[in-house]
């Protein structure tokens, strides 16, 4: 788990960064769900540091992203910055496009994931979700 000076870092470095992503940290911190899961990054990292440098070429978005994880494909998770920090994916097959998932990392991203992992960690569940609306809750019977 990320501590408040951790926190306050990553927001004075990126001040619109998602409220939702920082919570998470503090909350349940980074690493991966398991081998077939994704991985939460700690660190926002820009696409060169993950890529090989052969692949730079085909990168080359006009949206301004930073990646937050990757699965275990290799798929990048990212943050479409100039979207409000909305989740985008970036798939190998497809490196030359940002699939703009339209979520964001808490009641969507999180919700697929937690649908992956429900069995095995039901408090995991909640714990992740503690801090969503009470509307939103209401989804977990769905995932349980």
């Amino acid at each position: 788990m990320y501590s408040k000076k951790q926190i306050e870092e990553l927001r004075k470095e990126y001040p619109k960064i998602s409220d939702e992503y920082l919570e998470y940290l503090s909350e349940i911190g980074a690493g991966s769900f398991g081998r077939e899961f994704c991985t939460i990054f700690g660190d926002l990292c820009e696409l060169d540091e993950f890529y090989d440098e052969s692949l730079l070429e085909f990168l080359d978005f006009e949206e301004r992203v930073l990646q937050f994880g990757c699965d275990p494909s290799n798929k990048a998770l990212v943050f479409l910055i100039d979207e409000d920090w909305k989740v985008g994916e970036i798939w190998d097959d497809d490196l030359g496009s940002i699939d703009k998932t339209g979520k964001t990392f808490y009641l969507d991203f999180n919700l697929q994931i937690c649908q992956r992992c429900c069995i095995n960690n039901t408090f995991g569940i909640f714990r992740i979700l503690s801090n969503i609306e009470f509307h939103n809750i209401i989804n977990i019977n769905k995932l349980i």
